[in-house]
């Protein structure tokens, strides 16, 4: 289970990748480049036990969505893209993995979820952390539920939100 990590900034949140890494490589990212910022390398053993720890969590949360969310392997995939989600599939798997981070609490995105997740992956790199904040509030305004009766929206909400300002500020969350 190489490939998820959040962008949840977050994603997310997650757990990040900065947009960087996708010039210098074609292949599609594994789970360390998923949570490492390829413009930063860690500086600590508190930032590689919160690598290790994140990166531990959403292996069990990829398994363990998989099975909730009823999604098949080419759902599951999606983590490993900055791409919008289209089957519900796809929604489900990311709402089951934004809430297993905290990201998503009762089925509202929680910026306190998405806040204590960006400290933890990025309390030593200030400026990543400040990008991160920024996403959170931002996502915080524009990744609302709609009254509707799509199933999951909150995977698309913020998959959506994630993926349009993530670049304006070049930094997408995984997650």
């Amino acid at each position: 289970m190489n490939s998820l990590i959040v962008c949840v900034v977050v994603s997310c949140l997650l757990v990040a990748n900065i947009k960087a890494d996708e010039a210098t490589s074609s292949s599609s990212p594994d789970a360390d480049s998923l949570i490492t910022s390829t413009t930063l390398s860690p500086t600590s053993n508190e930032t590689d036990a919160a690598r290790a720890s994140i990166k531990e969590q959403l292996a069990k949360l990829t398994e363990s969505c998989k099975t909730s969310s009823q999604a098949n392997s080419d759902d599951a995939k999606i983590i490993e893209t900055e791409s919008v989600p289209k089957t519900e599939g796809e929604k489900c798997f990311l709402q089951c993995v934004y809430g297993g981070l905290g990201i998503v609490k009762h089925d509202q995105f929680s910026v306190e979820g998405a806040k204590l997740l960006a400290q933890k992956r990025f309390g030593s790199f200030p400026e990543e952390l400040e990008k991160a904040n920024q996403l959170i509030e931002t996502c915080s305004k524009e990744a609302l539920k709609k009254d509707s009766k799509d199933k999951c929206p909150m995977g698309f909400l913020i998959r959506q939100c994630f993926v349009k300002n993530g670049q304006k500020i070049n930094f997408f969350p995984k997650a």
